[in-house]
């Protein structure tokens, strides 16, 4: 996640050591991390991301979807097409079908709760990040850019937003100076004087220390009253930072996430979607953002499943799964149609010839059907315990997260959790029934009474939000 957000351009850039992020991983003999690396750099140049997918599950699955078209298109359809061409149109519509549908998912909304809050930082590194960043004065130079970026932000931009990101890069810059009097004080306490050449007076600048001091007295009576002055400006900037972000939150309709912070009742909220936790919600990691309902996060659409997007998911998991058994008819066809009457003419003696010599030609392509065939049964197998989980969580109202981690509501709804099907206990035809057609209406009205769940546990009763206490802040001075 922190290549995303513009670490990528910081991997060609020296740390303190004078090391960048690639030769340290060299040095640590992590290679693979290296070829991470130089991939996200290459996906940076030409795609302008540093990856096209966030797991290599989605990747390995476009490769076999790839593959498997390839070898229907040059192999099994010119086997098939002259006897059985239904077939052909039948397995091209189903892939094509399903290849529409992966797509759906992959760039579908799940159900985000708020809009993205983890975003790009690249407008903060500048266009030569190594300008920025100097080995010698570390500090220095992160404060010197923080000032420009400031500078640049307060010329170019207006607005509530860059308002609040004024602030936070005035709060930045306190931060390194407060370093800076920490090195200070840490030498001074070591016993370097003003004319040594460790003293930071000579190579690094002091905003709130003045020179010409040269007892340790007066420079120790210096960094206490530079510590008070820099103790006050931060409280200050983080009274109008905290200000600026509850004006923001309170802008947003934020108001009930405030006063659940206000409260410590932060199992109620998500503290870094800066929202209020519904009911059957979760936090995924692997997005940084909250999902409704969320069912699980599938590698293979590199996307979460949840509320918003469980029927496509569904219909694509239904469609790929009939896509790879129709595979299996129209190699079954080829056999019949191409590799039986080869056989029959003798081709089997060529077929054995060829794979002894090593001189692999067209006598090889049914071995390459086959071994496809072969592996394609992984498929088979996880697609069918993919629907049939699907299935069933769907008629009896859970997730897969809930059945996994069982959080309190699922205790609530399912005491005795025991059991290789302990949340089916209490699942009649009717419910599965009422259930499937929740399912497939995006019905959630009934989630509440199903899991004998309370109004608290997913949001606040209407009207019963308070935020007088926020809305009543007196202005900024």
């Amino acid at each position: 996640m922190l290549l995303e957000v513009g670490a990528v351009d910081l991997l060609d850039v020296p740390d303190c050591s004078g090391e960048t992020p690639i030769e340290l991983a060299m040095r640590k003999k992590k290679r693979m991390l290296v070829l991470a690396f130089h991939k996200c750099q290459i996906f940076k140049l030409l795609f302008g991301r540093p990856h096209l997918f966030q797991n290599n599950f989605a990747g390995l699955f476009v490769c076999f979807i790839a593959f498997n078209i390839l070898l229907f298109a040059l192999i099994v359809a010119p086997g098939i097409a002259a006897r059985n061409p239904e077939a052909v149109m039948t397995w091209s519509i189903l892939m094509g079908l399903s290849l529409l549908l992966w797509v759906q998912c992959l760039y579908s909304d799940p159900g985000w709760l708020q809009p993205r809050t983890i975003n790009s930082q690249s407008h903060l590194l500048g266009k030569d990040p190594a300008r920025t960043f100097d080995v010698d004065q570390p500090i220095e130079s992160q404060m010197a850019h923080c000032d420009n970026v400031l500078q640049k932000l307060i010329s170019t931009c207006d607005g509530e937003a860059p308002q609040l990101m004024k602030l936070e890069l005035e709060q930045n810059k306190y931060n390194y100076q407060r370093q800076l009097l920490r090195e200070a004080r840490k030498r001074l306490e070591e016993g370097c004087g003003i004319g040594d050449p460790r003293s930071p007076a000579l190579g690094e600048s002091q905003p709130l220390i003045a020179a010409g001091f040269n007892d340790s007295g007066s420079r120790q009576a210096q960094l206490d009253r530079a510590t008070v002055t820099l103790h006050e400006r931060e409280r200050a900037a983080s009274d109008n930072l905290g200000r600026a972000r509850v004006e923001q939150l309170l802008a947003q309709g934020a108001g009930e996430y405030l006063t659940f912070v206000e409260k410590g009742e932060f199992k109620q909220v998500c503290v870094i979607c800066r929202t209020v936790r519904e009911f059957r919600s979760h936090h995924v990691k692997e997005q940084g953002r909250c999902v409704h309902r969320m069912d699980h996060y599938c590698p293979w659409i590199d996307n979460t499943v949840g509320l918003g997007n469980q029927r496509s998911f569904f219909v694509f998991v239904t469609l790929m799964y009939a896509t790879v058994l129709y595979f299996y008819y129209t190699v079954f066809l080829y056999a019949f149609d191409t590799v039986f009457p080869e056989i029959s003419r003798g081709s089997f003696s060529e077929l054995l010839q060829s794979l002894t010599s090593g001189s692999f030609g067209a006598e090889v392509q049914p071995v390459l059907v086959l071994l496809t065939a072969g592996v394609d049964l992984f498929w088979v197998y996880f697609l069918t315990l993919l629907m049939a989980r699907t299935t069933l969580n769907m008629l009896v109202n859970v997730t897969t997260y809930e059945t996994l981690m069982k959080p309190s509501h699922v205790l609530r709804r399912f005491p005795k959790t025991r059991g290789k099907w302990w949340f089916t206990q209490g699942t009649t035809l009717r419910s599965a029934i009422s259930n499937c057609i929740s399912y497939w209406t995006l019905d959630t009205s009934g989630d509440a009474a199903a899991f004998r769940g309370s109004p608290q546990d997913s949001f606040m009763a209407p009207g019963q939000t308070s935020r007088n206490k926020w809305q009543e802040l007196p202005e900024e001075p």
